[in-house]
């Protein structure tokens, strides 16, 4: 765990959950950025769509994601996300009295929200349905003048939303990204290592039953200790974590 760490743990952090995806969000780009850009690339006229899609391979924007809306330069694009654990899902149900198939109504999610400190509508439903947390995300002229963003979750190797704390906001009310996480789980008497249950998605179920095993294993055979240390590898984990078969014969992370 760096030193510099918020999320109020001691010993090893979660960073990665199941991975879901927002529907479109739009970021205006800053006014002075947008007239910076316009200035260099296009005579301080509006750029054209040549013009964008340079600006977007430059800054290493999603492709088709800038445009103009209403005379603004907006960026338009689907992100990242964290899909919220089904055993804080399933706290949280208990405790508002929603059932099982049933959605959390606006207000009761903004309730939800004031009651673990998070920043207000960042939790949401995508279009399937799934309960997220938004992440963080800031559109930015760099030093060498090329439009930038940053969110908060990004994919991992293993196929995980990463939720990063570099750049969170850890001011209680305004929590994002994995400072929000960690809040949400507390307030509803949730860890978040402990309900860390290794799910893996579809995309390496295949590496578990083949990638992950010496060929004298046979596909419904539990992965041996090389196995479980390639399987580590995939998903991401940090060197002083590792992957064990617990009880219910679940994979689950653990501290080396």
């Amino acid at each position: 765990m760096p030193a510099n760490s918020k999320s109020d743990r001691v010993g090893w952090v979660r960073d990665g959950y199941q991975r879901a995806s927002t529907d479109k969000v739009v970021d205006v780009v800053p006014a002075d950025a947008q007239a910076t850009l316009e200035a260099k690339h296009n005579g301080g006229q509006g750029l054209t769509s040549d013009q964008l899609r340079k600006i977007e391979k430059e800054g290493k924007l999603s492709p088709q994601s800038l445009t103009y809306a209403n005379g603004k330069l907006v960026i338009e694009r689907k992100m990242i996300a964290a899909k919220i654990d089904d055993a804080v899902e399933a706290k949280m149900r208990s405790e508002y009295g929603v059932q099982p198939g049933q959605r959390f109504s606006d207000a009761q999610l903004r309730t939800i929200e004031k009651k673990a400190g998070l920043r207000p509508d960042t939790l949401k439903y995508n279009s399937k349905e799934e309960l997220i947390l938004e992440p963080s995300h800031k559109v930015y002229l760099d030093k060498g003048g090329q439009l930038k963003e940053h969110v908060g979750s990004t994919m991992s190797g293993g196929g995980y939303a990463y939720i990063d704390e570099s750049r969170a906001s850890k001011v209680s009310g305004d929590l994002t990204d994995r400072p929000a996480m960690y809040a949400l789980n507390k307030a509803f008497g949730k860890d978040p290592v402990s309900v860390a249950v290794v799910a893996p998605p579809a995309q390496d179920v295949n590496f578990l039953r083949t990638k992950g095993k010496r060929p004298s294993q046979s596909a419904g055979e539990p992965l041996d200790e090389q196995g479980l240390e390639k399987m580590a590898k995939v998903i991401g984990l940090r060197p002083d974590q590792k992957l064990i078969y617990g009880p219910d014969e679940k994979l689950k992370v653990v501290s080396r």
